[in-house]
């Protein structure tokens, strides 16, 4: 799959032949798959079942948003918007720990709320996450289509002092 162009390939003017390289253009677009891709920013809330999750001021300080803080070992379930449609390609965010927490990412997708209607799309394993804010990625991402149902993360920590922020989840859709 391809993206899309940055600019045009060729100005028409009315009443001039359209060039067979610009016919073809077109028929890889269409027969190619070419997607629109674009990431959405998630900032994940607090749900009431979560009450191992808090609100915390960065602990690098600076003036970036309240982030999110696991006061306690658990796991957290964000569910992430999306349009019917739209396939979801990646997943992107930063982490801080304290150099001793252990976090599991799970992104999950079904065709409702209960584990048995759920599967694993990704899983990325962080093993003493580091105490400095690092860029996470879930990798072997298998694509997946979404039709109706959630799209979620599952944070799990096996202990408090482990932080997160904004989610980038990259989405596509055909042209």
């Amino acid at each position: 799959m391809g993206n899309l162009p940055t600019s045009r390939t060729e100005t028409l003017v009315a009443g001039a032949p359209i060039s067979h390289n610009l016919l073809n253009e077109i028929q890889d677009v269409i027969v190619g798959g070419l997607r629109a891709a674009w990431k959405r920013s998630v900032w994940p809330m607090i749900s009431s079942g979560a009450a191992n999750v808090t609100e915390a001021a960065n602990p690098a300080g600076g003036s970036l948003p309240p982030v999110r803080k696991f006061s306690a070992a658990g796991g957290i379930y964000l569910e992430i918007p999306y349009d019917e449609g739209d396939t979801v390609s990646s997943l992107s965010f930063q982490g801080y720990g304290d150099g001793a927490v252990d976090v599991t990412v799970d992104m999950v997708y079904g065709s409702g709320y209960s584990v048995a209607q759920l599967t694993l799309s990704s899983q990325l394993v962080i093993t003493n996450a580091p105490a400095t804010w690092t860029a996470y990625s879930l990798a072997s991402f298998v694509p997946t289509l979404l039709s109706a149902g959630p799209l979620s993360i599952i944070i799990t920590a096996n202990a408090a002092n482990f932080y997160f922020g904004r989610m980038l989840p990259t989405f596509s859709r055909p042209l």
